[in-house]
């Protein structure tokens, strides 16, 4: 063997190993991009959640959303605004404030592509697949982030939230 074909088989060799070392937990995905643009009547829709409450939209068969409460008691809302992937968190911090997330596990989205469902709590939606817990509770900081003891390492995506004439606008 040659020196120019020694250092070719040992390039090849190099670029292979470390292709296969990189593929562990700490190689992130991003959470697929699906169109978010729902609107929601503040005042007919999300009467019933209160301030510090969760709640789930999720897609149904026709992409239509509607809104699934923590609480059996409650009955889903229905919406006419379509939800894609698999739906978005939204969390009440305040009377007219709102912060949204999407749904999907940040620990190995593309892949796993596992949404978050409600803990007993309502406020730590937990991944079924890995176990990961997201906080998405309003301190007066950022949120999203996964607990200490998660295997997700990203927070969750965020997505933009507006309200005018008291209707609520979650949008990317």
């Amino acid at each position: 063997m040659n020196t120019i074909s020694k250092i070719k088989f040992f390039l090849l060799f190099t670029f292979l190993f470390t292709g296969f070392l990189s593929c562990d937990k700490n190689n992130y995905e991003q959470v697929p991009y699906v169109s978010v643009n729902v609107k929601i009547n503040i005042y007919s829709n999300l009467t019933f959640m209160g301030i510090g409450e969760t709640v789930m939209i999720l897609p149904d068969d026709s992409n239509y959303g509607y809104i699934r409460f923590n609480d059996d008691s409650r009955s889903d809302i229905y919406l006419t605004s379509k939800v894609y992937g698999n739906g978005i968190i939204l969390y009440r911090y305040d009377q007219e404030a709102f912060l949204a997330y999407d749904r999907t596990c940040t620990f190995k989205p593309a892949t796993n592509y596992c949404g978050l469902e409600f803990d007993d709590s309502g406020i730590l939606p937990t991944c079924p697949c890995c176990e990961s817990r997201f906080i998405v509770s309003y301190a007066g900081e950022a949120t999203g982030y996964p607990t200490s003891d998660s295997q997700a390492a990203l927070a969750l995506k965020q997505y933009k939230t507006t309200i005018s004439n008291g209707i609520l606008k979650i949008s990317n």
